[in-house]
């Protein structure tokens, strides 16, 4: 059982850190999901507070928004209708902020600026993609992002740590060079050259304006800057098992949904540990 994060709680809401491989809402099945760890955590406060004979059901859970399944990060949970609906309607106006770092391959062209695309949903292959606006059913999706960092690196550096342990393939490069200094000087490896060191990675900040299906990953993809470990928007992970999307909501705000007080709430992606520290 996943131990659950918390950022607050108070009466009204809860606001908790989704790890990846988690479902945002309830999941059908023996799949964990944040409403049934939230639950199992509110049942356990209840039971260690009031007396058996006072106990009722299984306490409320309201679902605010959403994250993808792969992708962790910080999330508000309502522990009433009224908060529930105080926020849903504030997440509906634009009104709760929310601040994502991704690592793509490649390096955007503008160091920061604002992209605006209409996407449609394919709800047999899960997949999104970006079509013309007179399409039917296609949705406006707007995001501005900065890049925070690059960085140059190979195969080799792009793997998890497990994988990383393994014996290096005959003919692997080691990474050589990023934008801000070197990670290894290349003079002392010879025979390797910035010219044959893997590629290039992007450490971007987004904020999200809108919440469309699969949305940065779709966005960035469409511009060839495909999140690292995106097994379904990037060729380069389709073939490959046990990654997730170099993706992470790293910050929340919003108003209370009864005191109305702005509350900000942020964490570090753990997601990124594995990358050099050029790019996180």
């Amino acid at each position: 059982m996943i131990k659950l994060k918390i950022f607050y709680e108070d009466e009204d809401i809860i606001v908790v850190q989704k790890p990846a491989g988690v479902e945002s809402q309830e999941a059908r099945g023996f799949a964990q999901d944040m409403v049934s760890l939230i639950r199992n955590h509110r049942m356990l406060s209840t039971q260690l507070s009031t007396p058996p004979s006072t106990r009722r059901t299984p306490p409320y859970v309201g679902v605010i928004h959403r994250l993808d399944r792969q992708v962790s990060g910080v999330m508000v949970y309502a522990k009433t209708k009224k908060a529930a609906a105080v926020l849903s309607a504030a997440v509906q106006k634009g009104e709760v902020r929310k601040i994502y770092h991704a690592v793509v391959c490649g390096k955007p062209v503008d160091n920061h600026g604002q992209w605006v695309d209409y996407l449609l949903k394919n709800g047999k292959t899960n997949t999104t993609s970006v079509v013309d606006k007179s399409v039917e059913d296609a949705k406006k999706a707007v995001l501005n992002y900065t890049v925070l960092g690059t960085a140059k690196v190979n195969e080799r550096d792009l793997q998890p740590p497990a994988a990383r342990n393994r014996p290096m393939q005959p003919g692997a490069q080691m990474a050589v060079e990023s934008e801000t200094k070197p990670m290894i000087d290349s003079a002392s490896e010879p025979g390797v050259t910035a010219e044959a060191s893997g590629r290039d990675l992007s450490l971007l900040e987004i904020e999200l304006l809108t919440g469309r299906h699969h949305q940065i990953r779709v966005q960035c993809a469409s511009r060839d800057l495909p999140l690292w470990g995106d097994v379904k928007y990037n060729p380069a992970f389709q073939e490959r098992h046990g990654v997730n999307p170099a993706l992470c909501s790293v910050q929340l705000t919003f108003r209370h949904p009864v005191t109305g007080k702005q509350m900000t709430f942020s964490m570090k992606p753990e997601v990124f540990r594995h990358f050099p520290e050029e790019v996180q």
